[in-house]
C-alpha cells in the first residue's frame, strides 16, 4: 500500500525517511519524518474505494483554501490521484505543533486557556472565506446527507431536520459560514504563539458556531461518561463549561452583529451538521442528543443560567 507514496516521495528527491502508520474508520494514514524535525514533513492518507470520495472532497478543500494556507496554518495539499483499485492516495503537508490535551473534567480550567488560543483563529477563517452561499443551501445539503446516511432515522430525529428546514426559511439573507467540522483539540497544533488546523475530511458550511461548539464539547468528551449526558450537561446544565458555551455564542453573535434569538435556529441546524457525519465516534450519541432536544420541546440553550 506505500509504494505510490514511496514513488511521490523519490520523485521529490527524498532518499531516506521514517514512517508511523495508523489506522481509522475510513483510511490509512502515514506521517513522514525527515531526519531534521521532531515533527512530520509530509502525511500520506489511503482512502478506501468506499471512502474514495471522502478523500476527493478533502483534496478538493485544501486546494480551496491553497491562498490561505499560510496564514490559517491549513495543509497544502502536494498530490491526489485515483489509483487502479479505486482507492484515493492523497498527500498533503505536514505542520509543526502539538495538539491539545482532551478527555478533560468538565469543570476543567484547561479548557478555557485553549479556547482563548483558538477562538481569533476561528474568527479569521469565518473572515477570511467569502463565498459560502446561501445558510437556506447550506441546511438543504445537510439535511439530504442525514437522509442519505440514517435510512433507519426515528421520529424524533426527523422533526430534527424539519426544524432546521423551517428554521433556514426563516433565516433571509443569512449567508453560510465556513465549517471545518471536526473541530477539536486533537486536530489543532499549537506551535509557538500561532496554532495549525489538520484533518480537513468534514469542511462544510452552516453556521458560524458550530467549530466552537464542537471544539468545546471535544474538549470533554471521554470512555467513562456517556457521551450523550456529556453532551446535554454542556448545553442544558450548569458548570463552567457551559458558561463557557453561553459566553462563546454571544461573542459570536456580537461579532457578526447577529441578533441573539437566533440560537435556537442555529442550534439546530448544528445538530443537523453534527448527525450527518456517522464516522465520528460519538455519532450515536449526537443523534441520541438530537432527538431528546425534540422531544423537550427545541428549548433554549444555557436557559438555566442568568
Amino acid at each position: 500500500m506505500f509504494r505510490p507514496i514511496a514513488k511521490f516521495l523519490r520523485s521529490s528527491g527524498w532518499r531516506e525517511w521514517q514512517v508511523s502508520q495508523q489506522r481509522t474508520a475510513t483510511k490509512m494514514l502515514w506521517q513522514i519524518f525527515d531526519s531534521q524535525s521532531e515533527y512530520p514533513a509530509i502525511i500520506a492518507k489511503l482512502y478506501p474505494p468506499s471512502s474514495a470520495e471522502e478523500g476527493q472532497n478533502t483534496a478538493r478543500t485544501l486546494q480551496y483554501f491553497a491562498p490561505l494556507s499560510l496564514s490559517l496554518g491549513i495543509p497544502q495539499l502536494l498530490h491526489a490521484s485515483m489509483l487502479p483499485d479505486q482507492s484515493f492516495l492523497l498527500i498533503e503537508s505536514g505542520l509543526p505543533g502539538h495538539s491539545f490535551a482532551d478527555e478533560l473534567s468538565i469543570d476543567d480550567p484547561e479548557i478555557g486557556r485553549q479556547f482563548r488560543v483558538v477562538q481569533p483563529w476561528v474568527a479569521r477563517f469565518q473572515a477570511s472565506v467569502h463565498d459560502c452561499g446561501s445558510l437556506a443551501k447550506a441546511v438543504a445539503s445537510s439535511i439530504q446527507a442525514c437522509k442519505n446516511n440514517i435510512p433507519e432515522m426515528n421520529r424524533e430525529e426527523a422533526d430534527v431536520l424539519l426544524a432546521a428546514e423551517r428554521a433556514s426559511a426563516q433565516l433571509g439573507a443569512i449567508p453560510a459560514f465556513p465549517v471545518h467540522g471536526d473541530f477539536w483539540g486533537r486536530n489543532v497544533l499549537q506551535h509557538g504563539t500561532g496554532i495549525s488546523v489538520i484533518d480537513w475530511d468534514t469542511f462544510h458550511y452552516g453556521v458560524p458556531l458550530e467549530d466552537e461548539y464542537q471544539f468545546l464539547i471535544g474538549a470533554v468528551l471521554n470512555g467513562k461518561t456517556p457521551s450523550e449526558e456529556l453532551i446535554w450537561q454542556a448545553f442544558f446544565g450548569e458548570s463552567p463549561l457551559v458558561q463557557l458555551l453561553k459566553s462563546a455564542t454571544l461573542s459570536t453573535f456580537k461579532r457578526l452583529e447577529l441578533s441573539p434569538q437566533l440560537i435556537v435556529p442555529f442550534f439546530v441546524i448544528f445538530l443537523t451538521n453534527r448527525m450527518r457525519f456517522t464516522a465520528f465516534h460519538a455519532h450515536a450519541s449526537w443523534r441520541s442528543v438530537a432527538a431528546r432536544y425534540a422531544s423537550a420541546g427545541f428549548p433554549v440553550p444555557f436557559q438555566t443560567l442568568p
